[in-house]
């Protein structure tokens, strides 16, 4: 397995080039002494837990944790450290001699990375950007049309010369019709032959105002119908938001997962450590004992063979840390080379230990989860084509009504005296009425659309159902790392405890390093299985955070818009 290892580092090209850079192996305490951060627990000594990380303000850390794993105690009366030499230098070369030194960072800046990084929150803030447009676009139905003209003409015999100008304001109401005003004036000169070579003819002034009004009386009618395009353009603007919610959410829950996969590599590593170190400092002792005469020379070959399999046991640990390390840096869009592999973090595990109410966790979870609230406007959205639709089964029946005075005369100034005091004007009304005989089309969108309704309320209920259940698991989930974190704790001093009544046996001459060595093991076994409880209890809360709206909030951050 060393000889497979050594082989791809010395064919990977980013691995060549770390090992260009450390002329000599990097021990695991090399690799630890390099980073900025906080060196981890020595050998002797397992994590402790636990110390919540603080998350970016605002939020307020938790303050209420668990009980605290104990340092691992060496053997009664006997210093911990490292071994006089004897059989461990083999365990000195530490994955990290090619992974390079480590870059320390914390959740927040992870977190900031990841939001800063991510391709697809990116395109949902081009998407709510995008909506925006189409809102404004949709609000232009609001606005005043403005159109006006200037023409000109010429006709020869009779020889008539025109100049007409005119202008016209129109807007769409709230109510569906169209309100329109006018206004043209026209000049025109008209000289005819006469026989015996006499004309005729003269200049005519023409002035008019028109203001008309068309306005749908069935199908068509009311605001619902003339603003359903904005309505639903704003409607999407709000599922944008909710769909980069979602997105922000599931990106916090992936980061915070991996960097707590990363601290329990980390203390994974620190109690294989701890462990080895209990198993040298015992080898140690045996040595000296069987050099006094007062143990026997077999009693070394068990130490050795725990030796030999606690340092591979470390090996491992340590390329998790590398391998979880690199899963992070994906996370979080950080970069990945032959100098930026391993990510030092804070080894404190946290949490709260406080009761939760299932009946207002449903209730929060209910009222803002953007899953649900997608889905509320997707419904409102589908409601509005239903009711567009419906319109379409009806007949259309439209009035039009225009007022026009008129102002002629063969002086501008008669013309629009003629103009204000309405010596001539028009009046014109009128009524259509249009109807699909059948009107299958409009029927069949009717059909489709309530149809698509009646599909979005059941996606809703559905997604209801899995709110709770998941919610209830992640709640369950979390008691019972609570649980397993305090029966752990039980377990470790239970551990602790029959390791001295070993060696006092081993004393008596009534044990064996065997028996020792296999309680120290138990006590490996119970650090593991409290740290692996605390890691679950604390991505426990972050699934009860994400689900209950609280997550976003809880770490400070706030998307834009």
């Amino acid at each position: 397995m060393a000889g497979l290892l050594a082989a791809a580092v010395s064919t990977a090209p980013g691995i060549a080039s770390a090992q260009a850079k450390a002329p000599r192996p990097m021990t695991l305490a090399l690799w630890k002494q390099a980073a900025p951060a906080a060196a981890a627990p020595a050998r002797a000594a397992a994590p402790s837990a636990p110390a919540a990380p603080t998350p970016p303000p605002p939020t307020s850390v938790p303050t209420s944790v668990p009980a605290s794993v104990p340092a691992a105690p060496p053997s009664p009366g006997t210093p911990a450290g490292p071994t006089d030499g004897a059989g461990t230098d083999a365990a000195t070369l530490s994955i990290a001699s090619w992974a390079g030194a480590a870059t320390s960072t914390n959740l927040a800046e992870l977190l900031g990375s990841a939001i800063r990084s991510s391709p697809e929150l990116a395109s949902a803030q081009l998407d709510a950007e995008i909506t925006e447009g189409r809102i404004d676009e949709a609000a232009a139905i609001d606005d005043w049309q403005l159109e006006a003209s200037v023409s000109a003409s010429r006709v020869t015999g009779p020889d008539t010369n025109r100049l007409e100008g005119s202008a016209s304001l129109a807007r769409l109401l709230p109510t569906g019709g169209t309100l329109s005003l006018s206004a043209s004036s026209a000049v025109g000169d008209v000289e005819t032959s006469m026989l015996g070579g006499a004309t005729i003819g003269g200049t005519t002034w023409t002035d008019s105002l028109t203001a008309s009004l068309n306005q749908p009386l069935w199908r068509g009618r009311g605001s619902a119908i003339t603003y359903a395009n904005l309505r639903r353009a704003e409607l999407q603007r709000d599922a944008t938001r909710l769909s980069r919610q979602i997105a922000a959410i599931s990106i916090v829950q992936s980061v915070v997962a991996s960097y707590w996969d990363l601290v329990l590599a980390e203390q994974e590593v620190a109690i294989a450590e701890a462990s080895l170190g209990l198993a040298e400092e015992r080898l140690r002792l045996t040595r000296a004992g069987i050099k006094g005469g007062k143990v026997a020379d077999a009693e070394a070959l068990a130490v050795e063979q725990a030796i030999a399999i606690r340092t591979e046991e470390l090996l491992g640990a340590e390329l998790s840390i590398v391998d979880r390390s690199i899963a992070l840096r994906r996370t979080t869009g950080l970069a990945i080379g032959s100098d930026s592999l391993v990510l030092r973090v804070d080894t404190a595990v946290g949490s709260q230990d406080r009761a939760f109410s299932m009946g207002a966790l449903l209730e929060a979870a209910y009222a803002t989860s953007p899953e649900l609230a997608r889905l509320a406007v997707d419904q409102k959205t589908v409601e509005i084509d239903v009711e567009v639709t419906k319109e379409g089964l009806l007949p259309q029946l439209d009035a039009a009504l225009s007022l026009t005075p008129l102002g002629i005369s063969g002086s501008a100034g008669g013309a629009l005296e003629n103009l204000v005091t309405l010596e001539d004007y028009s009046v014109n009304a009128s009524l259509t009425y249009r109807q699909s005989l059948g009107a299958r089309a409009a029927r069949g969108r009717l059909r489709a659309a309530q149809g698509q309704l009646d599909k979005v309320k059941v996606t809703a209920t559905d997604v209801k159902q899995q709110l709770a259940q998941s919610l209830t698991r992640a709640v369950g989930q979390l008691e019972l790392a609570r649980r397993r974190a305090q029966l752990a704790q039980r377990a470790i001093e239970l551990s602790q405890r029959n390791i001295e009544v070993e060696l006092t046996r081993f004393g008596l001459g009534k044990s064996t390093n065997f028996d020792v060595l296999q309680r120290q093991d138990e006590l490996k076994q119970a650090r593991l299985r409290h740290v692996r409880a605390l890691i679950d209890w604390r991505k426990s809360e972050t699934a009860v955070l994400a689900l209950t709206g609280e997550l976003l909030p809880f770490y400070g951050i706030t998307l834009p818009g």
